[in-house]
């Protein structure tokens, strides 16, 4: 193993659930030892029958990471929805569900064209 082993696979060894790599590194490596011992003391802690209280100060900055998080997702969400109905709403255009797309069609401003165009307007009032 050229790298350190990360927190997740420390986490693991210390459950007995690690790839023999991370227990051959963690076995000839002070660094790692000590970060292992600590998250056994951590383990330790954790399992005792009256967990320490959390600082407010952590708990509040929890907070407001979970609070920033899901404010980050619901523009996200509500960003892709518009996108979604935009994408939508220019297909049924392009497909001329609404009617000819304006954009893409061809001027003909010569009295022939125009009354096409006036025939037209009137076939589609009528039905």
């Amino acid at each position: 193993m050229r790298e350190h082993p990360t927190t997740d696979e420390l986490a693991e060894l210390a459950l007995g659930e690690a790839a023999a790599p991370v227990a051959d590194h963690v076995a000839g490596c002070a660094d790692c030892q000590a970060e292992l011992a600590a998250l056994a003391e951590v383990s330790s802690l954790l399992e005792g029958e009256d967990p320490p209280p959390i600082p407010e100060a952590v708990a509040a900055r929890l907070q407001a990471t979970l609070a920033e998080e899901v404010e980050r997702e619901q523009q996200g969400q509500a960003f892709e929805d518009q996108r979604e109905a935009l994408l939508r709403a220019s297909k049924r255009t392009e497909l001329g569900t609404f009617g000819p797309n304006l954009a893409t069609e061809k001027k003909d401003f010569s009295p022939d064209g125009r009354h096409a165009v006036a025939a037209r307007n009137r076939a589609r009032r009528q039905g």
